[in-house]
């Protein structure tokens, strides 16, 4: 018994030597199995690349075999050159066969299909996912054969998850913030109050529109759009060999971004642009004369950015996530939210640098909503005390302005002669008074005065106009010498004493607004406008706005203060409805008169709560007449 022990683990050694041994054969045989299958799956693009590697080791193989010779080293000098020689053998011929051919992969790796399992490989001129090599069209589209996507990529045409709410949402509703407003103690505010109370009652609509999603080399819509880059390029006029590679794809809620390198030789960038123009208008099936594209050139690499044609309505709450610092610095007096930039960043201006301003456009284009917008934060962050709004519009009761009903605004106006009259008014009497006191004061602009007398109420006042070209056109002769000589001496000499023009013509006209005092206004923005909008507008030539104003809240804007050129926006929406609108300027009012009820005795709200308290009296009386069948000691029989 005392020979069993010894002999069992013996057999036991020999058992794990063998099945070591198996289990080491295995392995090198899936090793030798996964390199044959990675070999299979290369392009000649691999090859041409791998074989241009060993020509120049050989050549280095070479080199190193004469300085041992040198030496005197013979054998080694033997061995590096027999080594050196037998590569290149090995190496020319198979780079010459594969060199043409690899200019026309993009990868040197064929991929493989996640859904079938099938492996294609781009080949210059299509996409092979079948064994016989058959060329399939990318995008064709049919009922039965369905476009296989990358789990993570979107259709491109049909728009990624960029954060589009189905419902916007705040985080209170108007009328539960209406209910729970509470003023301070002493009535004594801070910037970050007011953005609060703005803020919490606003809606996210769109709230990642500014999302930038990269697109992966290895997917089917990366490998697509350097195909219609190279055919494009083609197409113009580049010779296969200067053919671009597309080095990233990026894809925004309105954009699509190419960066590549520039070709040498003939490339023509505007003419390769309208190419990719056209292949992405007709993508769809439809044509889209939305489309257009914009191209730069940075050193050796160039990038075409095509418009989608998309739009969204991307609200100011959404913009307010991605600038909120900018808007409680209190450095910024009159925080103003332009809207974002073709890329998504968000422009932004202090309004107390921006003396005047004109917004144009024709109707429908959004130029109302942008004007809402504006005038809704002055009046969110600056109190009534502090600034003031003349309305002057001839359309009355359809104006679009009839329920920006606030403290701040002081006047509103209709009819011909009444704008006359309130504009002589300003110009002629309010404006001598005020250059009196602050020039009296040893001061030339209404800033340095204030900053020195802080205790004495002077407001900035804005006087705006709408339908300015229209109201002037239809003016009796002297009536429209009169309004335009008023119009040019409130743009050109009144800014200084914090009184301001705010117009909101169709269209910019010489014979109405002069060019010298047109010239003056700050900030021109044209809505929606085609080429020739745009340049009477903010005097840009069509060669320097390479962009296309094809959705509602697109607009041109020249601000001198935010840079030399003409700058493209996409202008926030406050809500997405009038009536959602009417209910942030009916929050706003309860706010101010809370916090300044003072103001709301000398402004339209004075009326307004005049005809509230009317309409109030005439509910509780008719309810009284109904329960009680009397009034004032009659009774009155409703049975008729």
């Amino acid at each position: 018994g005392g020979n069993t022990m010894p002999t069992q683990k013996q057999e036991l050694t020999e058992d794990e030597i063998f099945d070591k041994a198996v289990a080491g054969m295995k392995a090198i045989g899936n090793g030798i199995k996964d390199y044959i299958d990675a070999l299979k799956n290369t392009t000649s693009k691999f090859w041409a690349k791998f074989e241009a590697y060993l020509f120049v080791v050989s050549g280095i193989e070479i080199v190193v075999s004469l300085v041992f010779l040198l030496f005197k080293a013979k054998n080694l000098a033997h061995d590096f050159a027999f080594g050196g020689l037998i590569s290149i053998i090995f190496a020319v011929p198979v780079l010459m066969l594969n060199v043409k051919k690899g200019k026309n992969c993009t990868s040197k790796y064929k991929f493989e299909n996640e859904e079938t399992g099938e492996v294609f490989e781009e080949n210059g001129e299509g996409f092979d996912f079948s064994e016989e090599g058959e060329q399939e069209d990318l995008f064709q589209f049919t009922e039965e054969e369905p476009i296989q996507e990358d789990e993570e990529e979107e259709d491109f045409f049909g728009g990624a998850d960029f954060g589009v709410l189905e419902e916007p949402v705040a985080k209170v509703s108007v009328e539960e913030a209406m209910e729970n407003i509470v003023v301070p103690e002493g009535g004594l505010y801070v910037r970050q109050y007011l953005f609060d109370m703005f803020t919490k009652v606003l809606e996210n609509i769109t709230p990642g529109y500014s999302t930038v999603k990269e697109i992966r080399p290895e997917s089917d819509v990366f490998l697509a759009w350097e195909k219609y880059l190279r055919d494009s390029c083609e197409q113009t006029g580049v010779k296969e060999e200067n053919l671009p590679t597309l080095e990233r794809l990026e894809e925004t809620l309105f954009t699509i971004k190419l960066t590549f390198n520039r070709p040498k030789v003939g490339f023509k960038g505007e003419a390769v642009a309208d190419e990719l123009v056209s292949i992405y208008s007709y993508l769809g099936g439809k044509y889209n004369s939305k489309v257009y594209a914009t191209i730069v050139n940075i050193a050796k690499e160039c990038i075409i950015t095509v418009f989608t044609g998309e739009t969204a309505m991307i609200s100011l709450k959404d913009m307010y996530d991605n600038c909120e610092k900018f808007v409680l610095d209190r450095k910024n007096y009159m925080p103003i939210v332009l809207g974002i930039d073709a890329i998504g960043d968000v422009i932004t201006c202090d309004f107390k640098k921006i003396e005047s301003l004109l917004i144009a456009g024709m109707p429908r284009a959004g130029k109302s909503w942008f004007a809402q917008a504006v005038l809704t934060q002055m009046c969110a962050f600056v109190p009534p005390s502090e600034l003031n709004i003349y309305i002057c519009d001839p359309k009355d009761g359809i104006s679009d302005f009839k329920a920006f009903k606030l403290p701040h605004v002081k006047k509103f106006v209709s009819g011909d002669d009444n704008i006359v009259n309130t504009l002589r008014s300003v110009v002629k009497d309010l404006a001598p008074k005020r250059k009196k006191i602050i020039g009296d004061a040893g001061f030339v602009n209404i800033w340095d005065f204030k900053e020195v007398n802080p205790d004495v109420k002077m407001p900035v006042i804005y006087i705006l106009i709408d339908e300015v070209v229209t109201l002037a056109e239809r003016m009796e002769k002297e009536t429209k010498q009169e309004f335009q000589g008023l119009l040019v001496e409130l743009i050109s000499q009144l800014p200084a004493l914090g009184i301001r023009a705010f117009l909101i013509p169709h269209v910019i006209k010489d014979q109405i607004i002069a060019k010298t005092a047109s010239d003056l206004i700050q900030c021109r923005i044209s809505i929606m406008g085609d080429a020739g909008h745009i340049e009477a507008c903010t005097a840009t030539k069509p060669k320097d706005f390479s962009y296309k104003l094809v959705n509602k809240g697109d607009m041109a804007a020249r601000i001198p203060l935010l840079g030399a050129n003409t700058l493209y926006i996409h202008s926030p929406a406050l809500s997405d409805s009038n009536p959602k609108n009417n209910k942030l300027f009916e929050y706003l009012l309860k706010m101010w008169s809370k916090l300044e009820p003072d103001e709301v005795k000398d402004s339209v709200v004075r009326d307004y709560f005049d005809e509230k308290q009317d309409k109030d009296s005439l509910v509780d009386l008719k309810k009284n007449i109904e329960e009680t069948g009397n009034i004032g000691g009659t009774e009155f029989d409703f049975d008729f």
